[in-house]
């Protein structure tokens, strides 16, 4: 199992999250967004994501 919820990645001059959730029917499920400034901003994104929308993640 892993211990990371979140990863965070730049991306050219942007960065991004990518966020982990449970797999659906053997897929394995992932959320991205990216365009952040900062490598902070994505962070926090990325949390707040998880904190409102995520139920399942690994």
């Amino acid at each position: 199992m892993k211990s990371r919820i979140f990863s965070v990645r730049q991306r050219n001059e942007r960065w991004e999250y990518r966020i982990e959730t449970e797999q659906i029917d053997g897929k394995r499920m992932q959320i991205t967004k990216c365009g952040f400034e900062t490598k902070e901003a994505a962070i926090q994104a990325a949390s707040d994501y998880i904190e409102n929308h995520v139920h399942h993640v690994l």
